[in-house]
């Protein structure tokens, strides 16, 4: 029992490794990356309304 539970905490654990990878990934793509991009916009004197997280600002391109 002792060599199978060592590999059920080596799952376990690359499991949750794989899993933290993908909330820092998924944290990275939508707030950082667009935090930068506006950060850049700003810098060239580009303004606009800040963006929702998930849809963004479809709604306003929909009226236009």
């Amino acid at each position: 029992m002792g060599l199978t539970e060592y590999y059920v905490n080596i799952f376990v654990s690359l499991v949750l490794l794989a899993f933290l990878g993908l909330i820092l990934r998924l944290y990275h793509e939508l707030v950082v990356k667009p935090m930068k991009l506006r950060a850049r916009l700003l810098k060239q004197g580009i303004k606009g309304p800040p963006p929702s997280l998930l849809i963004g600002k479809i709604r306003e391109i929909k009226k236009l």
